[in-house]
């Protein structure tokens, strides 16, 4: 009969123990964006350029022309699908060309009656892709990346792609 409070005691303590480390990995997962990192406000979020890339097949791509992949994520929690439209992000150069998103990847998706796959209402991040054709002779630090609040128009925020990070694979 004694050793029921001692198994009483091993327990709580495991419980203690899977609650304090699952909050320990829950704040790490919050804190997605590192404090250096600019952050911007974009139709109500704080958002930010995670990381960039060139290397697509990191990301499970096969694509003949040079492609730039930009992540863009809030700073925490989710974006709305609905307020995401591909062409209010650009990269630009130093004489005002620009190039709007060619393409973009999704994490989320959902399946409504036979359909599979369609975007999920809320994303934790968009990937855009720009071809960079029209670049040559120009490399990534002389781009800029923008936010635009509305189509063809001024950006509100503006960052030269030095600083935004590169990928780097999780080992």
């Amino acid at each position: 009969m004694k050793k029921w409070p001692v198994m009483l005691i091993l327990i709580v303590l495991c419980c203690s123990m899977a609650v304090f480390v699952q909050a320990e990995e829950s704040s790490a997962e919050t804190a997605q964006t590192p404090p250096e990192m600019p952050v911007f406000s974009w139709k109500g979020y704080e958002m930010c350029f995670l990381f960039k890339s060139t290397d697509m097949e990191a990301f499970g791509l096969n694509m003949d022309a040079k492609m730039l992949l930009v992540r863009l994520a809030p700073t925490e929690g989710t974006i709305a699908y609905k307020d995401f439209k591909q062409d209010l992000f650009c990269v630009q150069d130093a004489s005002g060309n620009r190039q709007t998103v060619r393409f973009f990847m999704i994490p989320s998706t959902k399946k409504m009656g036979t359909i599979d796959g369609l975007p999920a209402d809320e994303q934790e991040y968009i990937d855009l892709l720009f071809t960079l054709d029209g670049y040559a002779g120009l490399t990534l630090d002389e781009l800029t990346m923008a936010a635009l609040e509305e189509s063809e128009g001024e950006p509100v925020f503006s960052v030269s792609l030095a600083e935004v990070p590169d990928y780097v694979a999780e080992e």
